[in-house]
């Protein structure tokens, strides 16, 4: 556990470890960041963003100056939840609350049953600039979004405004059986030690069964 750290929760420049259960919990900056070609396998990730200064839930990067330096990273990423900072919350310092995923600089990697909610932003925001960029690894097969749940995010009502407004990146997310839903979790509190905050699913919760 990470818990209200200046900067990211956890940022890993390159690498294959494989992780399980990591909080990041009220940091100052994103919860999961990773670039330089990071790999590995991970599981039940779970971050809650404060109110008052935040970042990304996860930002993901795939190169610093030499943005087409292989490996590109692509890790492989399940169920997940991650908690923004509220889906009304406004004037958050640092990077804010705008979304919950931001890839970029080439950078791939896969989510898969996980849980997305709370953010006033867009839900993913896919780099797509001159050149080979983010937006290729999803057409490649190296950036997948499959089975998610994606859940108060500001005014977004459909994947293409969750998507940035990307028509391609909102195609590939319905393909991907993406659902606009709420997962039902227990409770959701920004208060330091209030017991309120359970981001268990409810039993009757559409995400309890059928994973």
């Amino acid at each position: 556990e990470v818990f209200a750290n200046f900067d990211d929760g956890y940022e890993w420049f390159g690498g294959t470890v494989n992780t399980k259960y990591l909080v990041a919990a009220f940091c100052g900056d994103d919860a999961f960041d990773y670039d330089q070609g990071f790999r590995g396998k991970h599981q039940f990730w779970f971050t809650i963003q404060g109110q008052d200064e935040a970042g990304r839930g996860g930002e993901h990067d795939g190169g610093d100056d030499d943005e087409t330096g292989t490996p590109y990273s692509i890790p492989l990423i399940s169920n997940v939840t991650y908690i923004g900072s509220g889906a009304a919350t406004e004037g958050v310092a640092g990077d804010g609350n705008d979304r919950g995923l931001y890839f970029r600089d080439n950078a791939g990697g896969k989510y898969w049953s996980s849980v997305f909610t709370e953010y006033v932003g867009v839900g993913v925001r896919i780099e797509d600039i001159d050149g080979d960029d983010s937006r290729k690894q999803l057409e490649d097969g190296n950036l997948l979004l499959q089975n998610n749940y994606w859940w108060a995010f500001g005014d977004a009502s459909n994947m293409l405004e969750l998507a940035s407004g990307n028509q391609w990146a909102a195609d590939s997310m319905a393909a991907n059986e993406n659902v606009i839903a709420d997962p039902e979790l227990r409770g959701i509190s920004w208060t330091n030690g209030d017991e309120a905050l359970d981001p268990r699913p409810l039993f009757e919760s559409p995400i309890s069964s059928g994973g």
